[in-house]
């Protein structure tokens, strides 16, 4: 976090961080005994930092991810405290971290072998789109019962994926590169598995970039009116590009808020 040239943020002291997702984790070891998430109150939004569980190498932790007619359901229970929490606080809320899931075709590098990538290997359901892929389909975070249930929880959070929303045609952007094999860096051989996501009021200016001119006459006033409605999403990215030292890149975006005094 670094303030603009226009005034600080707050100090760290002086904002209110809370762990777990509090009563909706009653019960759930996973969510509520795991670090699993930590909010951070700011004055405009709430920041939501999550490391979603990994649904495991054997899948075992599959259903928990995903099964909403489970008694527990990390996807729906996490969907259901971000409303909530925007709800009680009154203000949007951004979810940062790593959601292992790569919901995209553009999102697998596996998929970029495949013959109708991207266009028209993403019109097919999800559960068609693995082709000769067969140990993705059962890899976690790129099995299709995640992939269909990432979107879900996006709607049923009011979310926006703002990488996505900036940048819907871009492909070779990844977060995660796996150690196991020491070519995947340098072959670009990686997965999107880390977001910055935000609740929708935040993202109602984001626009593809490459727009035509033609859609940017026809949008320039709606632009104009919800670039006043603060705070708003200005940017998102993947810090991809430098030397890893670890197997993910970071993510981020920049957020655009109401002007304060020091």
């Amino acid at each position: 976090l670094k303030a603009s040239k226009d005034g600080p943020i707050p100090s760290p002291e002086s904002l209110t961080v809370t762990k777990g997702m509090g009563k909706l984790g009653e019960g759930d070891p996973i969510a509520s005994e795991e670090g699993r998430l930590i909010t951070v109150e700011f004055p405009d939004f709430s920041l939501v930092s999550v490391y979603v569980p990994n649904s495991g190498s054997d899948l075992k932790r599959l259903p928990y991810r995903t099964d909403r007619t489970a008694e527990h359901c990390w996807d729906a229970k996490f969907a259901k405290y971000v409303r909530q929490l925007e709800e009680s606080r009154k203000k949007p809320v951004v979810v940062i971290g790593d959601l292992n899931c790569c919901w995209k075709v553009q999102d697998i590098w596996n998929m970029y072998e495949r013959p109708d990538f991207p266009d028209g290997l993403a019109e097919k359901p999800i559960a068609d789109q693995y082709t000769g892929l067969t140990a993705a389909k059962k890899s976690a975070g790129l099995t299709p019962e995640e992939r269909e249930s990432f979107p879900k929880m996006l709607e049923e959070a009011g979310l926006v994926d703002t990488f996505r929303a900036i940048h819907p045609d871009a492909t070779g952007v990844f977060s995660y590169y796996s150690m196991r094999f020491a070519t995947c860096r340098p072959m670009n051989k990686g997965l999107r598995l880390d977001y910055v996501l935000a609740s929708s009021s935040m993202c109602s200016q984001l626009r593809p970039e490459g727009k035509s001119a033609e859609e940017e006459k026809t949008t320039k006033k709606e632009s104009e009116s919800s670039k006043q409605s603060l705070p708003r999403i200005q940017d998102s990215f993947i810090l991809d590009e430098d030397d890893l030292v670890a197997d993910h890149a970071a993510v981020g975006c920049s957020i655009v808020v109401k002007r304060r005094s020091d």
